[in-house]
């Protein structure tokens, strides 16, 4: 700048604006402003790896708990299943006569075949009032 003062004697600058002998402390104040300028952009930095983890962090807390919540959730098939297991048992506890009890120890035989048969039959007569399976559902 006092180049083109001394160059151009002519051109009016305001003093403000002028730094003839001031080129030191310009320069010492530039390199300051560059020196602080990179701290600021290596906190900056610091800062965004920071939010990212904790994006990261969140991110992971709520994918934790969709899977908790599904998994506490049941599918309707499931509730079926369970619905119509409580209601076998309830038929198997009360409701029938002791001529289709079987005894789990013994080894297949005709005989418990033909229970068999009974008892499904009769199984299907008492779950109609309640339950309405599908022919799959029953077959398995």
């Amino acid at each position: 700048m006092s180049n083109i003062i001394k160059r151009y004697l002519n051109i009016n600058i305001p003093r403000n604006h002028q730094i003839s002998g001031h080129e030191e402390e310009v320069v010492s104040e530039v390199d300051k402003l560059i020196t602080e300028n990179g701290q600021l952009q290596n906190e900056l930095y610091r800062e965004r790896l920071i939010v990212v983890k904790l994006k990261w962090k969140i991110d992971n807390l709520e994918e934790q708990s969709k899977k908790r919540l599904k998994s506490k959730e049941r599918s309707p098939d499931e509730a079926n299943n369970i619905a119509a297991r409580s209601e076998i048992k309830h038929i198997l506890k009360g409701q029938i006569s002791n001529e289709y009890v079987l005894d789990y120890d013994k080894t297949f035989i005709e005989q418990s075949d033909k229970i068999y048969k009974k008892l499904i039959s009769e199984l299907k007569k008492l779950m109609s009032e309640h339950y309405n399976p599908s022919v799959t559902q029953l077959s398995n």
